[in-house]
């Protein structure tokens, strides 16, 4: 599959590219691929079925789609459909260099984090991973999460940067890591290397950064020489914008049938170098990430941090408990005990409510002497800082 041909999918078979070319007086089969417009995300939010394509429709109405809900790491929720089949063969390249560069098989014993708005909390085991909710994260009791961790004792760990670096502090502490722990891999957001080498260091282990989204999953996978591999089965990677600087990341997937997306912004922005040589034998297109999907931290008067999650994951949980009510949202700290949230609805009418279930449970993870301002918004603007539809933002410097 190229990706012109998954654009003629897309466009013939999908009403909202359909709807798209309409407005835009596109014809798929006379126009170059690279002329097809740039979507966001904000199209894709609250499409439902529009997006599902029109040759996979009964299996959407029969239930027999994948399904999964993106954790708006960018302020934005959004639903993800895969048919089963080729949701597995999106993967296979990237369990071949699991295997061939970390020597790592599904059947090795995983340990990975799952947002908590899913409904579950606790941890599951099931066919060789244990899935930790990160209410564990919200509720402060990370420490016991570890101990589960350590009762496992994983071979591998897919984890975020940011929550990598909590584990390590946990670590660090007991003094004490899992016995056949051997792999950590993260993602997510943007790996900075001093993270990497901590997180190195504390669990003595091997470990890569995978780049990759729950709409085209694994987009590029890194050897052991450094070299970021774009996953050409899996997803087509381009950039845009000015070509003097580094421009924004667009992926089209070329796995996804049933719900395409092509030439999507992934809202990050990096350098692709096409056919590198690579040291570790391969050759294939790079990517050079200059910016991805960096959590910031709480600051605390008396120099702590708390992870953003705390705050985030309530309103995760309101939208579990209100199906996906919350199209976007933002959450700025403006000061140490001041707080703006912004939030994009489906509907007006659920505001107030929604507002005052906020304020109530931000008052009980930071305080009652904390200040939370609540808005409505028809919708979100990039940040000035990251320039990205960040879901979490300090202004504390």
């Amino acid at each position: 599959m190229n990706p012109y041909d998954m654009g003629k999918h897309a466009y013939e078979t999908v009403p909202l590219y359909y709807n798209l070319s309409e407005k835009l007086h596109i014809n798929i089969r006379e126009v170059p691929f690279d002329a097809l417009p740039v979507v966001d995300k904000s199209y894709y939010v609250g499409s439902g079925m529009s997006m599902i394509s029109s040759k996979y429709i009964s299996e959407y109405m029969g239930g027999k789609l994948q399904y999964t809900r993106t954790s708006g790491s960018t302020g934005k929720f959004s639903e993800v459909y895969w048919n089963k089949r080729d949701y597995a063969r999106s993967l296979v390249s990237l369990w071949v260099l699991r295997r061939k560069y970390y020597h790592i098989l599904p059947t090795d014993k995983l340990a990975y984090f799952f947002p908590a708005d899913t409904g579950e909390e606790g941890y599951t085991v099931r066919n060789h991973a244990m899935a930790i909710s990160r209410k564990y994260l919200s509720d402060g009791r990370l420490a016991e999460a570890y101990d589960e961790i350590l009762a496992y004792d994983p071979v591998w760990m897919i984890l975020q940067p940011s929550l990598a670096l909590l584990l390590c502090d946990v670590a660090r502490s007991r003094g004490v890591i899992p016995k056949s722990l051997r792999y950590i891999e993260f993602t997510g957001e943007y790996l900075e290397e001093t993270v990497r080498k901590k997180v190195e260091d504390t669990f003595r282990c091997e470990t890569a950064n995978q780049y990759g989204t729950k709409e085209v999953n694994s987009i590029a996978y890194e050897c052991p020489e450094g070299t970021l591999h774009i996953m050409q089965d899996n997803v087509y990677l381009e950039t845009v914008g000015d070509p003097k600087e580094q421009g924004e990341l667009c992926v089209t997937s070329l796995t996804n049938f049933a719900m395409p997306f092509v030439r999507f912004n992934l809202e990050d922005r990096g350098e692709i170098i096409r056919n590198q040589m690579c040291a570790c034998g391969r050759c294939t297109d790079a990517l050079k990430l200059s910016a991805g999907r960096s959590h910031d931290w709480i600051q605390c008067e008396d120099g702590t941090k708390l992870h953003s999650y705390i705050l985030l994951q309530i309103v995760h949980q309101i939208n579990y408990e209100t199906d996906g009510e919350i199209i976007q949202y933002r959450v700025i700290q403006k000061d140490y005990r001041q707080f703006e949230v912004i939030l994009v609805l489906e509907e007006a009418e659920a505001f107030a409510e929604i507002a005052e279930y906020i304020t109530e449970r931000f008052h009980e993870k930071l305080g009652e002497d904390t200040e939370v301002a609540v808005h409505a918004s028809e919708r979100l603007l990039p940040s000035d800082k990251t320039g990205k539809l960040a879901e979490f933002i300090t202004e504390m410097g």
